[in-house]
């Protein structure tokens, strides 16, 4: 018969635990009159929601508020894993899942500076220079973590300009994942002792533009409105482990040379940096 398993994943308000013996425990100061955490032990969880049976690979979800939501108690939980079939245990901490806090988040959905500047890309580009910019947001990711971010681009200027890209650089400086023509990246950042020697560090997701367009009153597609067009856009990023609210920091300059499969030089693609050249960019 096998073994039921669970994995835990704690929070500061909701918990998630994947284990069939879980302790939840209060911090101190919980009521006015209390000094000292309580604990409270679900022996089996399985048995505490009232399931029979046997399963495998189980996310259980714990809170302090009233019918699981927001709002309750934060609490610090941990479990105990027994394998009964080889007489083994193992003791595991939950992970946070919402820990009210806008710097340490699991999950980010950000379209706005902390000061409330909305993230944009040019979408045109001056035929003489032919260069544009992207932005550099920075994500405190701490490793070993799997990290997933997107870029959706929204409301744009002209409605056919959709085309942006996206990167993830380390702390050191090395692109990890991502890349030209790309809108979103998945990438597991590795044990601790494999980046930026084994320290927390300063990620940054690079967004930039790829199809921009000549800014030439009277010729090919420009609006011709007295100043650059551009996109907005919102940057989403998940983590295990949490990571800040991926403000702006800085901004590196990008070549658009000439769209020649597109007719009469109207079209230009943009290319990242390669490598990333963090003495070419402003902060």
């Amino acid at each position: 018969m096998p073994t039921p398993k669970l994995t835990v994943l704690l929070l500061a308000v909701l918990l998630v635990g994947a284990c069939p013996f879980a302790h939840a425990q209060s911090p101190y100061g919980l009521a006015a009159r209390q000094t000292i955490p309580f604990v409270i032990e679900f022996l089996n969880v399985f048995t505490a929601v009232g399931a029979a049976g046997n399963f495998d690979n189980v996310t259980a979800l714990f809170s302090t508020a009233a019918q699981g939501g927001v709002g309750g108690a934060a609490i610090v939980a941990f479990c105990r894993i027994f394998d009964l079939t080889h007489g083994q245990a193992a003791f595991a901490i939950a992970k946070y899942l919402d820990n009210h806090d806008e710097g340490r988040q699991h999950h980010t959905d950000v379209s706005q500076t902390s000061y409330g500047a909305g993230f944009f890309v040019l979408a045109e580009v001056d035929e003489n220079d032919k260069t544009d910019q992207t932005n550099l947001h920075v994500a405190y990711f701490q490793h070993p973590d799997r990290v997933r971010c997107e870029v959706r681009f929204l409301n744009p200027d002209i409605p056919f300009f959709d085309l942006g890209q996206v990167r993830l650089i380390d702390p050191d400086g090395s692109v990890v994942a991502g890349g030209p023509g790309q809108t979103s990246f998945q990438a597991d950042l590795g044990e601790k002792s494999t980046r930026h020697n084994g320290r927390n560090g300063r990620w940054l997701v690079e967004v930039g533009p790829l199809r921009t367009f000549k800014m030439t009153c009277g010729k090919g597609l420009s609006l011709c409105s007295g100043s650059a067009s551009f996109t907005a856009y919102t940057v989403s990023c998940s983590s295990g482990n949490g990571h800040n609210q991926l403000d702006i920091v800085g901004h590196c300059p990008m070549s658009c040379p000439v769209d020649k499969s597109q007719k009469g030089n109207t079209w230009f693609l943009c290319g990242f940096d390669q490598p990333f050249l963090p003495s070419r960019c402003s902060y």
